[in-house]
């Protein structure tokens, strides 16, 4: 079995080509294996925080360098909002020592070709969300 990714292609497998979108995305998108193991993550993603795959190899390590902290967030509509989208708030402390407050969803993609369940995430900041 191929995985969730199919068969190869003439310019590398599906799945290859998937995880090199995953690091050219325009916005911040994190891939990770069940466990927490980071496969990939974008540009914007890095940038966000500051922190690059190697410094942080998975999600724990990541958590631990930027300090994060789940929230409660006040505003009830956007509470409800994201509770029903599984969306989880997180403030976070950047290199530069700036707080953000960020808005993360992730999916469940399948298993890959090497048989690891994988998971996107993706993330918002809402820091100046007018909420």
């Amino acid at each position: 079995s191929n995985g969730v990714f199919g068969a190869a292609s003439a310019k590398g497998t599906f799945e290859e080509n998937f995880i090199r979108s995953i690091k050219t995305a325009p916005f911040p998108v994190l891939l990770h294996i069940e466990g927490g193991n980071i496969i990939e993550l974008s540009q914007p993603w890095i940038e966000i925080a500051g922190v690059s795959k190697e410094e942080a190899p998975t999600i724990s390590a990541w958590t631990k360098k930027v300090k994060g902290q789940r929230l409660r967030l006040k505003d009830s509509k956007l509470k409800e909002s994201y509770k029903q989208r599984g969306v989880v708030c997180i403030s976070i402390r950047t290199r530069m020592g700036d707080t953000r407050l960020l808005a993360f969803h992730s999916s469940y993609l399948g298993v890959d070709s090497k048989g690891r369940k994988l998971t996107i995430t993706m993330a918002v900041d809402i820091t100046n969300y007018p909420g």
